[in-house]
């Protein structure tokens, strides 16, 4: 619905190892834990009610799904694929998620699993390349992700759960596609030789049997947040507004003075005595 944010929050000290899945209410400008298990990519269910992550918390990452209210424990839904099982996008019925996997052989891979059942993960997309960023269309038909097999990444666009043809869509390098609501846009973000500055781009689709791929034109410019091989940005359910996550240069502030406080232990009894007012 639009109203909260889940996201995983890295501390001050950078250190990837204990990421905290965290909620932000946007009315309230609230922000709460969801769980102190180590947590990565939280994934929505369709309803709101559920979300789906990478837990870390163990030796071996695996998916873990969690009410979205706190209202009960997390359960695991399924075994981690190889070194990574990221949660990157679900179908519009909700019985398929896509995980992005990876394996020492074939590198980043985009596997599936049934959100019910047998959760076996199960390959979509496994090749000597890396493919990653995988988001699945409004109607659940096609699936856009990125792939690395020329050389440099580039966004796809292939049917699901197929078989057909794979189509480009990017042109001049392309990461972290995700679809408009309505499923006539593609988003992505242009991977450039400055990365401090990295274009933000729409293509037009028509979806169908004559499926057309417009030109892609920029819509603004930044230093987007794009790590992780899922994508890290996401729209409104109206398609009226981004959320990004931009990467912000450190500001260290010089000290400029320095108070010392001299009896520190007796003024602290004194502010906690029972006779002191407050």
């Amino acid at each position: 619905d639009g109203k909260r944010l889940a996201f995983s929050h890295v501390g001050m000290t950078g250190s990837y190892e204990k990421r905290l899945l965290t909620m932000f209410d946007i009315d309230r400008a609230l922000l709460s834990p969801l769980t102190d298990r180590s947590g990565w990519s939280p994934l929505w269910n369709k309803d709101g009610t559920q979300i789906y992550f990478e837990d870390r918390s163990e030796e071996n990452p695996h998916i873990s799904v969690l009410p979205a209210d706190g209202s009960a424990r997390l359960t695991t839904l399924s075994k981690g694929y190889n070194n990574w099982s990221l949660p990157s996008s679900l179908s519009p019925d909700g019985s398929t998620m896509l995980v992005i996997g990876s394996s020492d052989d074939n590198g980043f891979d985009i596997m599936q699993i049934s959100t019910s059942g047998d959760t076996t993960p199960r390959p979509f997309l496994v090749t000597k390349s890396n493919e990653a960023w995988a988001s699945f269309s409004p109607d659940g038909k096609m699936i856009a992700y990125g792939s690395d097999t020329t050389g440099q990444f580039e966004i796809y666009i292939q049917p699901f759960p197929g078989p057909g043809p794979r189509v480009q869509v990017s042109n001049g390098g392309g990461i972290s596609p995700l679809w408009s609501r309505s499923g006539r846009e593609l988003f992505y973000v242009q991977k450039t030789k400055n990365s401090a500055v990295r274009p933000f781009v729409a293509v037009d689709i028509t979806p169908g049997p004559d499926l057309k791929i417009g030109k892609p034109h920029q819509l603004f410019e930044g230093d987007w947040v794009t790590l992780g091989g899922v994508t890290n940005f996401d729209i409104s359910p109206d398609d009226s507004r981004f959320l990004m996550s931009e990467s912000l240069p450190e500001t260290k502030t010089p000290t400029t003075s320095l108070h010392i406080v001299m009896n520190f232990s007796e003024e602290l009894r004194r502010l906690t005595s029972a006779d002191t007012p407050r």
